[in-house]
């Protein structure tokens, strides 16, 4: 007899956006010469190319955000990945409304995908830990 367990979508979606918040400090600590950047006609996420931080947290600071652009990248939909930048990457927090303009869709299309890549981001970052299940 198999176990198969049943992912609960709404703790793991919860678990991505207040792991996303760490993703807004690390780039706060790492000062504006050394934020990541978004590349609008590919969405995908930039690392600077050259790193100038003075923090003692320096080598943290970098490893988080590399490993944050490194999973963000990964999420596999081209439009699921967009509609998660514009909702969760951005430096100054969006209305549903300037996602929804930016995104350039409706808004059950950008939930749908945005959940889709949330649900995706859960599975890649840090092998998963951010599934829950029921």
């Amino acid at each position: 007899m198999s176990l198969k367990m049943e992912l609960d979508k709404f703790k793991t979606m919860m678990n991505v956006r207040k792991r996303m918040t760490y993703f807004l400090r690390f780039q706060r600590m790492a000062g504006s010469e050394n934020q990541v950047t978004i590349d609008e006609e590919a969405w995908k996420l930039v690392l600077p190319d050259q790193w100038n931080l003075t923090s003692k947290h320096e080598k943290a600071i970098r490893e988080s955000l590399e490993t944050f652009v490194h999973d963000i990248n990964k999420i596999e939909n081209k439009r699921a990945r967009k509609y998660f930048i514009i909702h969760y990457c951005y430096m100054r927090k969006k209305t549903v409304s300037e996602c929804l303009e930016i995104a350039g869709t409706k808004s059950t299309n950008y939930h749908r995908y945005k959940q889709i890549a949330v649900l995706n981001f859960a599975r890649i970052h840090q092998n998963g830990e951010l599934e829950a299940y029921k």
